[in-house]
């Protein structure tokens, strides 16, 4: 394996950046980031059985739409109801190969982190992230699908962060997880003090990883002069959905500080793609000058949203206006009123991105949706 240019200043000597082979450092060859790229944004699919069973008309729809270039897939590839066993992992890292444009994987909090739960069968999530890494990053920096592409990722201990060059932006995939990054209590073990060792350390380690990612994100864009950054992960660190389950979001302090404030030197277009919390949004979310966009929705819910701007804003100020967060939907929702909340759940829904240096906004997107069944 050939490394890539030497990180400058401290993330340097903090983060093992490895490429996997010629081709990672060969996405920064001159006229390439000239280009528009499409790009293909999943999240939280496929969501239960009835969804499994129709995945392949999702792969194929994405397969023969005109102009996609990478697939994504933003975790969570089963219910949070439903088991963890191999069987099941292992048939998604199947259907995983069927696309034939490069994909790549950051895990969601469903295929790990959440299969301590009864209904996911009594996991041990340590040993399930272990497993995910072993079936889905066996070749570190290589695309999961038929078609091939090479990017550089963090370390053996982290092949799941990953980062590349496409299109005149920086793009990195970091390991950000819900249910409070993994912080919240498991159901399984002798006792909750015997659970919290080894919770609290997992979490640590894959937090600090997640915080010099970043850096090395960041620095990457500015030593190549990138029209933007995007930074794609699971988990909705600005969502009040994650706050109403009863978790105290601080599992997500750290990394949205530092994302806060490499986006604010960066001083130009930054995108953040997640799922976890299904439905489509697009906002500012440490801007004053934005609400979010859910407030109606968690306000039925019972969430007072004046009460939770801490937590929810991690302490960082409003006034960070170039970061702009994306949710990916993952089926036609639609609420007319929040107590008539109607759900497909026959659709797939994904993100249809579109990166373009020539543009002041960089990136644009489309929120798409493939019906199953009518």
């Amino acid at each position: 394996m050939k490394p890539l240019p030497a990180l400058a200043g401290a993330a340097a000597a903090a983060v093992a950046l490895v490429a996997a082979g010629s081709s990672a450092t060969s996405a920064t060859a001159p006229g390439e980031h000239v280009q528009p790229t499409t790009i293909a944004v999943l999240a939280d699919t496929p969501y239960g059985d009835e969804l499994a069973e129709n995945f392949d008309l999702l792969i194929r729809e994405i397969n023969t739409t005109p102009g996609i270039r990478t697939v994504v897939h933003l975790g969570d590839t089963k219910s949070g109801g439903t088991t963890c066993d191999d069987e099941y992992q292992d048939s998604i890292r199947a259907k995983f190969r069927k696309f034939r444009d490069p994909l790549l994987y950051t895990p969601g909090d469903n295929e790990w982190t959440d299969c301590h739960r009864d209904s996911n069968g009594d996991f041990n999530p340590i040993k399930r992230l272990a497993k995910i890494r072993s079936s889905y990053f066996d070749q570190p920096g290589q695309s999961l699908s038929a078609g091939p592409k090479q990017v550089a990722y963090q370390s053996a201990q982290f092949p799941e962060n990953q980062m590349w060059f496409q299109s005149g932006v920086q793009i990195g995939l970091v390991h950000v997880v819900g249910s409070n990054n993994g912080l919240r209590e498991w159901e399984l073990g002798p006792s909750a003090t015997d659970r919290r060792g080894p919770r609290t350390q997992e979490v640590g380690a894959r937090t600090t990883a997640a915080v010099k990612w970043i850096d090395a994100i960041f620095d990457r864009a500015e030593r190549l002069d990138a029209a933007g950054v995007l930074v794609m992960w699971h988990a909705d660190a600005f969502g009040v959905f994650e706050f109403s389950g009863g978790d105290d979001m601080s599992g997500f302090t750290p990394i949205v500080q530092r994302l806060a404030e490499r986006t604010e030197q960066f001083d130009k277009p930054v995108l953040l793609i997640n799922g976890d919390s299904h439905d489509f949004y697009e906002w500012t979310p440490l801007s004053d000058a934005d609400t979010h966009p859910n407030a109606e929705f968690y306000t039925w819910r019972g969430v007072d949203l004046a009460t939770v701007d801490s937590a929810f804003y991690h302490g960082v100020g409003g006034d960070i206006d170039n970061l702009t967060q994306v949710v990916v939907e993952i089926w036609d929702r639609f609420a007319p009123e929040p107590d008539e909340s109607v759900i497909d759940a026959n659709d797939f829904g994904w993100l249809e991105l579109r990166i373009d240096p020539s543009t002041p906004e960089v990136f644009s997107y489309e929120q798409r949706y493939l019906t199953v069944d009518g």
